[in-house]
């Protein structure tokens, strides 16, 4: 595995994730301001009903899909750690039975 590689490419997902929340919340806010208009006259009341319900449905799946790429993030930092973690390991062990051994062959 290349560790950094790997590493910097989830610092990079984890801030598109951020950058894609912070977004969305100032979206999201426009959207409930202008759904907050509708329902005006007998149409728009038979309307608001059921847009309401389906804009909240979709207001809580966007919130919940802002939070995926932090927790990709998250779980790829988490892989490279025990990654490391066990080269290390497998390295000592190694060096243990043969103390002459070099990390590099």
């Amino acid at each position: 595995m290349l560790t950094e590689s790997v590493a910097d490419a989830m610092s990079r997902i984890a801030t598109a994730g951020r950058t894609m929340a912070d977004d969305w919340r100032g979206i999201g806010s426009e959207i409930a301001g202008l759904g907050g208009q509708l329902g005006r006259g007998d149409l728009g009341a038979a309307f608001v009903a059921g847009y309401r319900e389906r804009a909240g449905q979709v207001t809580i799946d966007a919130d919940q899909r802002c939070q995926e790429p932090g927790l990709l993030a998250d779980l790829g930092k988490a892989g490279v750690d025990s990654y490391r973690s066990a080269d290390e390991a497998s390295g000592d062990v190694i060096r243990a039975a043969d103390p002459s051994a070099s990390p590099l062959g």
